[in-house]
């Protein structure tokens, strides 16, 4: 038995029993909900992590908001074609309307467009210029370059070529406008001279 002074002996402070203890016990608890409840709430959420619901008729899970329109890419330079630079002919490409030597037309290499008199045939195109190959008229008449061309006569014996990078030229009594061109096509503009 231990005969120890008490007012002279340390003594050891007893807990007590009961009510602290449990203040404690849930005190802690509180503090653990409240930390819980502060991390999650600086926790950052990712999109993957939306709830999800399931599709009426179908087993797949899907995404509680709307799926996004697709996306269409868009084609590389290299994929789209250039715009055509010569504008619409009135008479499209029609070249059997110059028969009457009235017409507007668009023409491309190796087309020939048929006057009156004898045909002319768009012997080559570029960006640059155009020559023209005009046959003979077994009626007669003559091939002048009006504007913008040069001209390579057959003198009655072979085809006239014509090559120009625009303007005019009148055969054979019809006057050959060229309205527009590029290296695909050319509009061909087609009257009677003035």
């Amino acid at each position: 038995m231990d005969r120890r002074d008490p007012l002279t002996s340390p003594t050891r402070p007893t807990a007590p029993r009961g009510r602290p203890r449990a203040r404690r016990f849930y005190g802690g608890l509180l503090l653990c909900a409240a930390v819980s409840v502060i991390l999650a709430g600086c926790g950052t959420s990712s999109p993957d992590a939306s709830p999800t619901t399931s599709r009426p008729g179908g087993d797949e899970p899907a995404s509680g908001t709307p799926d996004p329109s697709p996306t269409t890419e868009r084609p590389s330079p290299a994929d789209v074609p250039p715009a055509p630079t010569v504008p619409e002919a009135a008479d499209g490409t029609d070249l059997a309307a110059c028969e009457d030597g009235r017409c507007e037309v668009r023409v491309t290499a190796g087309e020939s467009v048929p006057l009156p008199q004898a045909p002319v045939r768009l012997e080559a195109l570029s960006a640059d210029e155009y020559t023209f190959v005009f046959e003979p008229s077994a009626a007669g008449g003559s091939i002048a370059c009006n504007q913008r061309c040069s001209m390579r006569s057959g003198l009655g014996q072979g085809p006239t070529t014509v090559t120009g990078t625009g303007g005019s030229t009148d055969a054979y009594g019809s006057r050959l406008t060229v309205v527009a061109h590029d290296a695909e096509a050319l509009v061909l503009h087609v009257a009677p001279v003035p």
